[in-house]
């Protein structure tokens, strides 16, 4: 397509931003994550397209009818071979200003209109289809695409939240649980009946367990202060055994380890993909495989299972709103909440605390509770808490 877009009297010209050089209204200087946004094309001297993500990746102009029933006629394909949900990659930058003349578009209405109408086509084909788009964006930008797209990616919760409030071993006033409730409350009102996707790290960020130094405690902390909260969690393949990255983005998408025949990180089973550079593999090193952690009822990947069939199990967890809930008591070492259906309610408490014992009093109307789950079975909640370092407990009423 984008091969035969080059002929300005090709049919496929308008699929992609073409302009001619000066033309105006448009910055031909524009920069874009360190290079040029507009690249020229050598086999029409003077006419120039659009690649917000490199001249390798010309961007379609959505404008454009004809696209539009393309990537619908894309969606149809596979949602007959039985595909029921897609993630849409930088959703964000489908329309983007810098790629029109200043001021003629509204960039988010826009795109939040095309998301609408390519998530009800899908569900015009499969009513229960779902589809989840990458906004890195501020809260109230990722609300404004939930309402098209009918889930976006939960970003800061990770690097700038649980990762930080673990390695420094401080939740302040409650502030991470404080912080979510907002996001959750701008997300009800903006796009209500939209669903949240909460997640630790992507292929985009160092890896948790590299930040977290490789302490299992604090990853399996990690993993329950995301999977606990609102929506359906995504869980990024190897943050589940811990694998860990350097800066470059090839580190952080190295092949899974599946099982022990690794050298230096690298996988050496002949069934397995072998395609990452050794420097890129070299931080799994002491990673321990799938093999070796289902071995191991301690491990953080049998943590992960359990948290995720807590979650599955508990209607309250699974579907319910969440909540900020404030401890009775002055700690800087606690992050809770709840999560609440008409059914029943449940209570999540982490201590952040590596040294000492989360104790204190049970909130108001929580002291008769049962206790469904626990991280540390030291832990109790018997009328009062008392939590061991770096654990979480759920409540259930």
């Amino acid at each position: 397509w984008f091969t035969a877009s080059k002929n300005p009297d090709d049919i496929h010209r308008d699929w992609y931003r073409w302009i001619y050089e000066n033309e105006e209204g448009y910055n031909m200087h524009t920069q874009i994550f360190g290079h040029p946004l507009w690249n020229e094309d050598s086999s029409h001297p003077g006419f120039y397209y659009a690649g917000e993500f490199g001249e390798h990746m010309p961007d379609f102009n959505l404008e454009s009818t004809e696209v539009r029933n393309e990537f619908k006629k894309i969606m149809r394909f596979w949602m007959e071979k039985g595909v029921s949900g897609f993630r849409y990659d930088a959703a964000f930058h489908i329309y983007d200003e810098i790629k029109y003349p200043l001021g003629t578009i509204e960039a988010i209405p826009m795109a939040v209109k095309w998301w609408k109408e390519l998530t009800d086509f899908n569900r015009g084909i499969n009513p229960e289809s779902y589809s989840v788009g990458e906004v890195w964006d501020s809260s109230t930008v990722r609300a404004s695409y939930a309402a098209g797209l009918g889930s976006t990616f939960h970003f800061n919760m990770g690097d700038k939240f649980i990762i930080p409030q673990i390695q420094t071993e401080q939740a302040g006033d409650n502030t991470y649980a404080r912080v979510l409730q907002g996001d959750y409350d701008l997300i009800r009102e903006r796009a209500p009946g939209s669903v949240d996707a909460p997640f630790l790290t992507n292929h985009d960020q160092a890896r948790a367990a590299g930040l977290l130094k490789g302490d299992v405690a604090r990853e399996k902390l990690a993993a329950a202060m995301y999977l606990l909260t609102e929506g359906v969690p995504f869980v990024y393949y190897g943050e589940e055994i811990g694998m860990m990255s350097g800066t470059r983005d090839e580190s952080k998408r190295t092949p899974l380890l599946w099982n022990s025949l690794t050298e230096d990180g690298k996988p050496k089973d002949a069934m397995q993909t072998s395609w990452a550079q050794d420097s890129d593999c070299i931080y799994n090193k002491k990673t321990v495989s799938i093999a070796e952690q289902q071995k191991d009822k301690e491990s953080l990947l049998t943590y992960y299972k359990r948290l995720i069939r807590l979650k599955t199990s508990r209607p309250s967890l699974l579907r319910g709103k969440f909540k900020a809930v404030e401890l009775p008591f002055r700690t800087s070492k606690a992050s809770s909440w709840m999560m609440e259906n008409e059914d029943e309610s449940a209570l999540v408490i982490h201590n952040l605390s590596a040294e000492e014992n989360l104790q204190g009093p049970l909130p108001e109307g929580w002291t008769d509770a049962r206790m469904i789950f626990a991280t540390d079975s030291r832990s109790s909640a018997d009328g009062q808490m008392d939590i061991a370092p770096l654990s979480t407990i759920v409540l259930l009423r």
